[in-house]
């Protein structure tokens, strides 16, 4: 993927974000999703943050 100022504003709101949210302490994580695998009808990357909760190890 092509690094953009989209790209840069994206992450940064996400850390904001996670910062209101108290989860700067324990962590995030950050997911992009993009691709047919994605199983959306509209194909376009977009952005998880995923918090607050201890991850499974599957998962990880």
């Amino acid at each position: 993927m092509r690094s953009s100022p989209r790209v840069g504003r994206l992450m940064r709101r996400a850390a904001e974000i996670a910062a209101q949210r108290g989860l700067n302490e324990r962590g995030y994580r950050l997911v992009w999703n993009f691709g047919p695998d994605t199983k959306q009808r509209i194909t376009h990357p977009h952005l998880h943050l995923l918090g607050g909760t201890l991850l499974r190890e599957e998962l990880a």
